[in-house]
């Protein structure tokens, strides 16, 4: 549970930077 959490807390970090990136 706890790996799944940070990968996905990974993936979604990277989401959001590439959001602000494309800003």
């Amino acid at each position: 549970m706890i790996e799944i959490t940070r990968a996905t807390y990974a993936i979604y970090v990277m989401a959001v930077k590439s959001v602000f990136a494309i800003h």
